[in-house]
């Protein structure tokens, strides 16, 4: 890797989701270049600008490609780091009715509602 270090891209990933997940870890072991770009574009993504979207508002859109894209592993990190960077389970709720509007309930069905499920069990370990 280049200027920058191995351990200050896992950074990004510990900040973001408190871990670095395995697949990220493979795709670190497949190719450290691709690592080091991936990492940084998402860290450009995730950047706070001040007439932006939110992080918290970010991760919620990425549960929501999540479950379009039937990733449930990724899903559930990002519903953890919505939850910590502020989503409400109102506004999660809002998000999964609109999958049910915009895909049907086999989308949702798939994917939805395990995510939607993990962030209930969530909230009421956090409360």
């Amino acid at each position: 890797m280049d200027a920058v270090t191995e351990k200050q891209l896992d950074k990004h990933w510990n900040t973001f989701l408190g871990k670095v997940p395995p697949i990220i870890d493979s795709v670190k072991q497949l190719s450290p270049s691709y690592f080091q770009h991936y990492t940084q574009a998402r860290d450009d993504v995730l950047q706070d600008n001040p007439d932006g979207l939110s992080l918290a508002m970010k991760e919620l859109i990425f549960v929501i490609i999540d479950i379009w894209r039937e990733n449930p592993s990724g899903g559930k990190n990002h519903i953890e780091a919505a939850l910590r960077a502020g989503v409400t389970l109102q506004q999660i709720r809002e998000a999964m009715v609109m999958i049910l509007l915009c895909n049907g309930m086999v989308t949702y069905g798939r994917i939805g509602d395990e995510l939607f499920q993990h962030a209930l069990k969530i909230q009421g370990e956090s409360e």
